[in-house]
Order: structure tokens, then sequence, then C-alpha cells
């Protein structure tokens, strides 16, 4: 059954989907509703180049510093979502798209996916800080070590284990 569940997910968002696409043509007729699909596209791909390029040159102002937060990678990955969302057909995925394209709303989403992200891994969004504590829970001690044979026969007999060559 789980292997379906993705299945039923995407046909769930089609249905869904062509379902406002027919009451907005029912409100609006064909050749409007093709019209704002159309351009809902176009605003998509317009806004993705205007947002992205500010989203680069704010990372290259991080990487400058020589400190990388997450912040912009996340920011930019969520203008790219928005933009792809735009750009597919459709009434649902444009809402969607649009709400994303708003920073507060996108940096909610953001956090909302980060935070069970965060649980296994190491890193800060904002002025938020995810630790792992698997591994800074304790002392780090640091030692070396070096390989000892346990086979006091294999010595008595003059012979040398594979690990003391």
């Amino acid at each position: 059954m789980s292997r379906y569940i993705l299945l039923i997910i995407v046909f769930g968002f089609v249905f869904i989907e062509i379902y406002f696409l027919n009451i907005v043509i029912d409100l609006i007729g064909v050749f409007f509703t093709l019209i704002l699909t159309v351009s809902g596209g176009f605003l998509g791909l317009a806004l993705a180049k205007r947002q992205g390029i500010s989203a680069l040159s704010s990372l290259r102002d991080i990487s400058k510093f020589q400190r990388l937060h997450l912040t912009g990678v996340f920011d930019g990955f969520g203008i790219i979502v928005a933009a792809i969302c735009l750009i597919l057909p459709g009434f649902v995925t444009d809402f969607f798209g649009l709400l994303l394209f708003i920073g507060p709303m996108r940096r909610a989403v953001i956090k909302l996916i980060s935070g069970v992200i965060a649980r296994d891994n190491n890193y800060r969004y904002g002025d938020q800080e995810f630790t792992d504590n698997k591994f800074n829970s304790g002392p780090i001690i640091d030692g070396e070590f070096s390989a000892v044979s346990t086979s006091t026969d294999e010595k008595a007999k003059g012979k040398q284990s594979p690990i003391d060559k």
C-alpha cells in the first residue's frame, strides 16, 4: 500500500487542478483561462529570474565573509520551487507558487521543512540552530591506536600475523 501513496497523491493533485480549471473555464471562458494559464507561466519565468539573481548575489556576499548559513540556500531553493509551481499549468500550483514568492510565507514553509530535516543533521537556518544530539552530547576524546595481535601461538612458533607485517 505504501508504494501507491505517491501515485494516489499525484492523481489527486491532477484531479484538483482539473477541477479548478473547469470552474475557471465556466466563470470566464476558455480563451481567458488559456491567457491566464500562459501568463502565469511567463510570470513564473520572470519572477524566477529576478528573485533568483538576488538570491545568488546574497549567497555570493555570504561566501565573501566565509560563513555559510543555509538561509540563502533555502531561499534560493524556495524560489526555484515557486517558479516551477508558476510555470506548471494550473491555478492551484500558481497559487502556491505566488505564496512561495512572498518572503515571510517562504520562510515559514522553510522553517517547517527544516524542522523535519533537522532531526538528524547539524546546521543553522536564520536564528535557529539545529544540532544532532548523537554527536554533540559528550566530550571529544583524541587518541592514537595500534593493532595488537592476540594470538600468542603464532608468535611462539615464529610466525608473524598479517597485522604485524
